[in-house]
């Protein structure tokens, strides 16, 4: 694949091992790719200034050249660390979604760099919080959401719950917003023009790189709008079912396995 001129990852199960770690492989693995002059972008939901803040700790801050964060709703160009932002979700929309799920057994979520706004704690969202990295605060969420930027609204459930949730958001009539499930316990609503492919468009836009010459890799639903665009697609051996279907090759590696360094040695 001698076409590839950049490589985009996503963080959380793919990227990053199931203790939220960048192996010690896939660090070097990028810092080749720099060092070849191939650019290195991530591409997730967590947002833009925790990722940047967290390259130092991982020790590829200087092999990365951009972040796109939130889902696509936020973008970084690592070399002037400016970050430009899609609007905000609407109080209306907010407002229709709670309404929809009044009386689940959910809990909703802002999340602001490393902490959550919700309305409710419980002790297994606690858990999946911390594992992030980030800490919960109970607030009330619309008055939150009246003074500060929403791009995007999240429900943590139990996984077994999952499935029912999905059908539920699904039946929201609204044209305006899409849900998409990130984690087998985290569904995020988001406006329904921004997505990690809207992200990665913005991205070859502004650094002047073609997307036929991007490899992007992934693990989850909200991936799949990056493989829709990006002229290789890679979903790791754990990535769910959508994402392997619509992703051009499913590699026989999870994210435990140092996915960089395997598509380093075998793809590039």
């Amino acid at each position: 694949m001698k076409e590839i001129q950049w490589i985009v990852s996503d963080l959380d199960g793919t990227l990053l091992n199931n203790q939220k770690q960048i192996s010690q492989k896939n660090q070097k693995a990028i810092q080749w790719l720099f060092e070849q002059g191939i650019d290195f972008g991530i591409v997730s939901g967590r947002p833009v200034k925790t990722i940047y803040e967290t390259l130092d700790f991982w020790q590829i801050k200087p092999y990365v050249r951009f972040i796109i964060g939130m889902n696509g709703a936020a973008f970084m160009d690592i070399s002037t660390q400016e970050i430009t932002y899609a609007p905000s979700l609407s109080l209306d929309v907010i407002q229709k979604i709670m309404n929809h799920f009044k009386g689940w057994d959910v809990c909703f979520q802002i999340l602001d760099e490393k902490i959550r706004y919700t309305n409710r704690s419980t002790n297994s969202s606690i858990q999946y919080t911390t594992k992030c990295h980030e800490r919960e605060v109970v607030t009330d969420l619309i008055e939150y959401s009246k003074k500060n930027r929403v791009l995007k609204w999240m429900i943590y459930c139990e996984p077994q719950m999952m499935e029912q949730v999905r059908k539920h958001a699904n039946a929201l009539n609204e044209n305006q917003i899409s849900a998409i499930q990130t984690d087998d316990c985290m569904l995020e609503f988001m406006s329904a023009d921004i997505h990690k492919g809207s992200g990665l468009l913005k991205a070859s836009k502004q650094l002047h790189l073609d997307l036929k010459t991007c490899l992007s890799l992934g693990d989850a639903d909200n991936d799949v709008s990056m493989f829709n665009v990006t002229g290789y697609s890679f979903c790791v051996q754990n990535g769910t079912k959508l994402a392997k279907e619509k992703s051009k090759q499913v590699l026989p590696y999870t994210n435990e396995e140092d996915i960089i360094d395997k598509i380093v040695r075998e793809y590039i």
